[in-house]
């Protein structure tokens, strides 16, 4: 954990040098908001899992799958509220698991905006951002008459690209109007409940990269990928909607 912080500081001392290199705001939008008024939105996410979970010397592989609804409010300019409810499975090693509910909670904040490209009619051309992700998820997927249930706490300095491809030659109607790279730093705690034993991840620190796009006039796409060791991997793909 140690290390870990010691990464968050890194990361904040490198958003505050580029107030020596351009304009530098705080706070703005959130780190992965897409030139958009504040508001509500609505995804439906598919997540995929496989991670590797331990108890005492022995080590099981979880595989997992997740469909969910997701709102988000934006609270503030640089704040986020999220929320999101839907189905769950689980493979234990060789053992398959019901489907059961699968909820959780998170919150995304822009720390730093660096722009290094405006214009005074389409606003942003393109923006450096440093943020932060944090989320709270619950699993239930139990086998037969066996409980098993999970819960992974995940927090991720955050740090964007995003270039707006707005212009007057472009068709709204089937053209992007923004699209955005981001990467970083990933903690995954997980700790999970069978039949009373408790199991915890084999490995917590990993990488995050992923890619959203904007199309007229308010539908995003994202993929986004984690990385951890070895096979552990988790990967997910939304579609969404913003009011």
């Amino acid at each position: 954990m140690k290390r870990y912080v010691l990464c968050c500081a890194a990361l904040l001392s490198a958003g505050c040098c580029l107030a020596d290199s351009g304009k530098l705001t705080w706070p703005d939008r959130s780190a992965l908001e897409l030139y958009h008024p504040g508001g509500w939105s609505f995804q439906l996410r598919y997540r995929s899992d496989t991670r590797e979970l331990k108890a005492g010397p022995d080590v099981a592989e979880l595989q997992a799958a997740r469909l969910c609804g997701r709102a988000a409010w934006e609270l503030l300019p640089f704040l986020t509220l999220r929320a999101e409810a839907g189905w769950c499975r689980a493979d234990l090693d060789a053992e398959e698991g019901e489907g059961g509910l699968t909820w959780s909670a998170g919150l995304r904040a822009n720390l730093f905006e660096y722009v290094p490209s405006a214009s005074p009619v389409l606003g942003k051309r393109q923006s450096i951002k440093l943020g932060l992700d944090a989320e709270y998820a619950r699993c239930v997927s139990n086998f037969e008459d066996t409980d098993f249930e999970w819960a992974e706490t995940t927090i991720t300095p955050l740090f964007s690209y995003t270039v707006n491809l707005r212009g007057p030659e472009h068709w709204p109607l089937f053209d992007p109007v923004a699209a955005g790279l981001f990467g970083g730093l990933v903690f995954s705690y997980i700790d999970a409940d069978r039949a009373g034993g408790d199991l915890s991840e084999n490995r917590d620190f990993g990488f995050l990269a992923g890619v959203n796009v904007r199309l007229a006039p308010d539908i995003v796409l994202e993929l986004d990928t984690r990385h951890y060791a070895a096979g552990d991997a988790s990967t997910s793909v939304s579609v969404g909607y913003r009011f």
